[in-house]
């Protein structure tokens, strides 16, 4: 089936989910998220050995997406996987999570996420929310997330590897911060950046709120 058929067909199934294993009674209307996050800075959370001295308490009151596994660390204010293989192997933890769980299509058993597509052969960076080009790492796909919902500009934490990938990034979004080793930015400061979006520390309620309030109709 063509990927234009398959999103034509069940569009309705793609753009909601309830988090009924958990009993979460919000139904989150992925597609209205576009630009909700206009100017707010965005956090993404990757899981590379660069991270793991860095205080991520200090993100406590930030905008956050958290990549897979980083949910054994911390609870962001998404948390986004798009391997099954991560289900598979730490759903108890994603489950404990109060985060809001935004997958991949099918990469997870049940109504558990938010559900986004890949387009296999989308170019640049994606502006809606749950279609987003192209396979690659996680981290990416999460920036192509907070780039839709129109965070600026856009930290990287961890996310140490898969130059092909970063080159990539930097070759299609201008927005980048980097707090990782990756060799493609110049790496900044943790602490610094945080101070440097003091303005922006509104609670990890706030931002849930912001998202989980844009209910799906049916």
């Amino acid at each position: 089936m063509k990927q234009g058929n398959l999103i034509s067909k069940n569009i309705d199934r793609l753009w909601c989910a309830t988090n009924d294993m958990t009993e979460d009674p919000y139904i989150y209307d992925i597609s209205k998220w576009k630009g909700i996050l206009k100017g707010i800075p965005a956090f993404i959370l990757g899981n590379g050995p660069s991270i793991e001295n860095e205080n991520l308490d200090l993100l406590n009151d930030f905008f956050t997406i958290g990549c897979s596994r980083i949910c054994l660390r911390c609870e962001p204010t998404i948390l986004m996987w798009q391997d099954v293989e991560v289900w598979k192997d730490v759903n108890a933890d994603i489950m404990k999570s109060n985060s809001i769980k935004v997958s991949r299509e099918g990469q997870y058993p049940g109504n558990v996420a938010v559900r986004f597509v890949i387009k296999e052969n989308g170019i640049g960076i994606s502006k809606i929310p749950w279609l987003l080009n192209g396979y690659m790492n996680n981290g990416i796909l999460a920036v192509q997330l907070a780039f839709a919902l129109g965070c600026s500009p856009i930290v990287l934490l961890g996310m140490d590897s898969c130059q092909k990938q970063l080159i990539w990034l930097k070759d299609h979004c201008q927005l980048i911060i980097s707090c990782s080793d990756n060799n493609v930015w110049p790496r900044e400061k943790f602490e610094d950046v945080i101070n440097k979006f003091k303005d922006f520390e509104y609670g990890k309620e706030y931002y849930t709120n912001m998202l989980r309030k844009i209910k799906y109709e049916k």
